[in-house]
C-alpha cells in the first residue's frame, strides 16, 4: 500500500478532528484521546486503490478531504468497471470489514485523500467500552 503518512500530525490535533464525527459523540474524552493516541493521518493519490474486495484495511478511515469512489469490477462491464457510490468528507470508509469481519468493498480515491486512519482493534475496544458506558444506569 502506497500511503504517504503525515509525520507532522499529532494526537491533539488528530483528536480535534475525530470530535467532528458523529460516530464517535457518544465516546468519552478520554476514549477520543486514546483512539487520537493511536490516529495517524494518511494521503492517497488520485486513482490510488484504497482497499479491494476480500483485502482488507486493518483501519477504520475517516475522511477529511477529498473524494472516494465505491466501485464494481466485472469483465462483463462496458468499461471493467462501475460506481456504486461517491463518498466526500465526514465519510468513513472500510467499515465492512469491522462490522462484518470481512471486506465487502472496493474503494479508489477519486481525488487526493487525507484520511485519519484508526486501527480495527483500537476501535473495537473503544466502541465495546462506549456500549457499556451506555447500558450502564
Amino acid at each position: 500500500m502506497l500511503v504517504t503518512p503525515n509525520p507532522s500530525s499529532n494526537s491533539s490535533q488528530i483528536g480535534e478532528l475525530l470530535r467532528c464525527f458523529p460516530l464517535l459523540a457518544d465516546l468519552s474524552p478520554s476514549q477520543l484521546d486514546e483512539l487520537a493516541a493511536q490516529g495517524k493521518l494518511w494521503r492517497y493519490s488520485l486513482g490510488q486503490p484504497i482497499c479491494r474486495l476480500d483485502q482488507g484495511l486493518q483501519h477504520l478511515l475517516f475522511l477529511l478531504q477529498g473524494q472516494a469512489r465505491s466501485v464494481v469490477m466485472s469483465p462483463r462491464l462496458p468499461r471493467g468497471v462501475t460506481t456504486l457510490e461517491r463518498l466526500d468528507s465526514g465519510a468513513l470508509l472500510g467499515w465492512t470489514s469491522l462490522s462484518c469481519g470481512r471486506n465487502w468493498e472496493t474503494l479508489i480515491a477519486s481525488t487526493e485523500l487525507v484520511v485519519i486512519a484508526i486501527p480495527y482493534g483500537a476501535m473495537r475496544a473503544a466502541m465495546d467500552l462506549s456500549l457499556i458506558h451506555i447500558s450502564e444506569p
